[in-house]
């Protein structure tokens, strides 16, 4: 009631003077619906009244839809806009991805190429050198690494991971047989770099030998224990016969080292390095050294 004298601009004390036969339709008394129908109302009148009043309200509703419906168009076609954008995005962001992998595999490629050809050069003169340093002694040291091009290559390609096994597999039968031959010459000492793909091979040469050591080194990516084992199984001139374990606890270490030296490497291959135990001297090695890396080696 007092909205109402509001509204009317009236004072609650003219509403009860002049307008109290109204209070019980205000308070819902009595239905509103009688004002129309009294005995001084014309029938046609109001029916026109309604009439006009439910045009209005047909017209205010399809006013209110169409208003509706152009929005949703609009939010519909923005928000395709925005998801077109951050597909387009995504895309870009795989292709350079992908670019920047396969420029990663290039350079290692050429790096193994150069180390092949060194070898080549060195067996050809009958030497057990590889790297021959301008003013410095002759290298004693033999590398021999794991060449898995192809398998790293063509799982970027596939995403293949039991082709990517595959490759891998036959790459370690061509390296033991190279070793084999090599050690056909003379029993030498072979040292095997357990490549836990957590450190570099490289920096663990410079760390631990020195050029003037005759020393066959091995850079073998191999998780499992028994994959180990049959690998040095029959090596009898490899005498004597070790193996270095870089390890680390630091799972932040492990991922910066991983994600800096060996980014084009599958995931699954590191898991199987995280869940495989480090192997013993029960494996068929005269020594096992595990040493602790630092981010950096």
């Amino acid at each position: 009631m007092i909205e109402v004298c509001a509204r009317a601009e009236i004072s609650r004390q003219a509403f009860h003077k002049f307008y109290s036969h109204l209070k019980p339709y205000l308070t819902g008394a009595r239905n509103v619906d009688e004002l129309l129908v009294g005995d001084q109302a014309d029938a046609s009148k109001t029916i026109i009244q309604c009439q006009k009043l439910v045009r209005e309200a047909q017209a205010e509703l399809r006013y209110v839809k169409e208003n509706q419906q152009k929005e949703h168009q609009k939010l519909e076609g923005d928000l395709l806009t925005t998801l077109m954008n951050g597909d387009v995005l995504i895309h870009h962001s795989r292709e350079l991805t992908n670019e920047l992998k396969k420029k990663a595999l290039h350079n290692e490629i050429l790096k193994r190429n150069l180390l092949e050809k060194e070898l080549e050069l060195s067996e050809n003169r009958g030497l057990s050198s590889v790297v021959k340093q301008q003013g410095k002694p002759e290298s004693m040291i033999m590398k021999f690494q794991l060449d898995t091009r192809d398998a790293v290559a063509r799982y970027s390609e596939t995403q293949d991971l039991a082709g990517y096994y595959g490759d891998k597999t036959l790459a370690v039968s061509k390296l033991k047989e190279k070793l084999q031959k090599f050690l056909k010459k003379g029993a030498v000492k072979v040292v095997i770099f357990q490549n836990r793909f957590i450190s570099s091979f490289d920096k663990f040469l410079e760390k631990n030998f020195h050029p003037a050591d005759a020393v066959v080194v091995i850079d073998l990516p191999l998780a499992s224990r028994s994959e180990i084992r049959d690998f040095v199984r029959g090596l009898v001139d490899a005498r004597p016969l070790e193996i270095f374990v870089p390890y680390c606890d630091s799972e932040a270490t492990i991922k910066a080292q991983r994600g800096f030296l060996y980014g084009q490497i599958p995931a699954p291959e590191f898991r199987s390095f995280d869940k495989e135990p480090l192997p013993s001297i029960q494996d068929g090695f005269d020594r096992v050294v595990v040493s602790k890396i630092a981010q950096g080696d």
